[in-house]
């Protein structure tokens, strides 16, 4: 009967407490010291007229770890007769406790203790028996937290046996006395908790660089702000220059010269700069348009150039030779006066072995002979 009540007692208390999932969550039973006052409620066994009674337990107790506690305990509590003829049994002692947890139960444990125990059975046959108690049961803790000071409600069921081994017993039955004892309290550890770490430095706020008019250039690197939206900039947000004009296939009048578009592999006929009839010096006119061809390489200093002579098939070929290189000669020379390197000009005479077009008539003859600038290499001229 006894088991059977100790079973239920057990059963009730672990279904009416909520679960806990780990005992490292148990604040009280962390690790540490704690006193633990509770309230006792005893129900003698049926072969002592004595009915249920109340009393008190107060434990001192040590977290060792988080499966076990130890404490060291006093009890008190006072059962009358069940006829109330006056007769009461004081019940008091002491002794030491061992809490079984098993962490991954939270805060379900077994309290198994062993001590003395006195009983003063008082009437009119006053008697006393003292001798060795233990105590089994099954038991919960609930933590609690009040700010950082964390606590629990503690309750358990013990099924509790009196041995009777000094002294008077109280029956003449050789198997003792038992009791269930219910207790119900608060678990106390002293101290209170580790305040909690500061929370995480808040993540730095990214503040995407401006670009206010959306050019695709940050405003501190836009040297053009407020262009219009959708415009080709280039990487200093500026509009980029316009595109340079095409290199001229001929060059015949000085406001014509522009060599800002020409690039490696073109070839420009000088039809401005003539020569008198089987000379090789420079007429006034042509002086001028290569003054401003001088201007325009001086400006592009990367640009290499071959001065290429020709001549009409009027002649001798050795002599039309001859005097197409001469005439290349004098076009670079007077290059070189205004101030272009001479590293930067060569010269070669085709004589008449390439024509632009028939040396038939007077106007084709007049077309093949020329003078060329020949571009070798451009690689800034744009």
């Amino acid at each position: 009967m006894k088991a059977i009540n100790l079973v239920s007692a057990g059963l009730a208390l672990a279904m009416g407490l909520p679960t806990i999932a780990a005992a490292e969550n148990l604040a009280p039973f962390e690790r540490g010291l704690y006193v633990a006052p509770m309230a006792s409620y005893v129900e003698p066994d049926s072969d002592r007229t004595l009915d249920d009674g109340l009393g008190g337990t107060l434990a001192l107790g040590y977290r060792v770890n988080p499966g076990l506690a130890i404490e060291l305990y006093g009890a008190f509590s006072e059962l009358d007769a069940v006829d109330g003829d006056g007769t009461s049994s004081t019940l008091s002692g002491g002794g030491i406790a061992a809490l079984v947890f098993v962490p991954q139960l939270g805060g379900l444990h077994l309290p198994l203790a062993i001590g003395y125990l006195n009983s003063d059975h008082q009437g009119s046959a006053g008697e006393e028996y003292k001798g060795l108690s233990f105590e089994a049961g099954l038991g919960y803790l609930l933590p609690i937290s009040f700010g950082r000071y964390r606590f629990g409600l503690r309750a358990d069921a013990r099924f509790r046996h009196h041995n009777g081994q000094d002294g008077q017993r109280l029956d003449e039955e050789a198997s003792g006395i038992q009791d269930i004892l219910y207790n119900l309290g608060l678990q106390l550890p002293f101290g209170l908790q580790p305040p909690p770490p500061p929370p995480p430095a808040p993540e730095p706020v990214v503040v995407a660089p401006a670009d206010s008019d959306s050019d695709g250039v940050l405003d501190r690197d836009d040297q053009c702000p407020g262009t219009t939206y959708g415009s080709r900039v280039d990487e200093r947000g500026c509009a980029p220059p316009p595109p340079p004009p095409p290199c001229p296939q001929t060059l015949e009048n000085v406001d014509e010269v522009e060599l800002r578009g020409c690039a490696a592999g073109d070839v420009i006929a000088l039809r401005g700069v003539n020569f008198d009839t089987d000379k090789a010096e420079l007429t006034e006119t042509s002086e001028a348009l290569l003054s401003e061809v001088a201007q325009q390489l001086r400006e592009h200093p990367s640009m290499q150039i071959e001065v290429a002579g020709h001549t009409d098939n009027q002649g001798r070929a050795s002599y039309n030779l001859d005097l197409s290189e001469r005439r290349a000669q004098t076009v670079r020379s007077y290059l070189i006066e205004r101030g272009v390197e001479s590293s930067r000009l060569s010269t070669r005479g085709f004589g008449e072995t390439s024509p632009m077009t028939s040396n038939d008539d007077a106007a084709g003859r007049a077309l093949n002979r020329r003078v060329e600038l020949r571009i070798l290499d451009a690689d800034s001229a744009g």
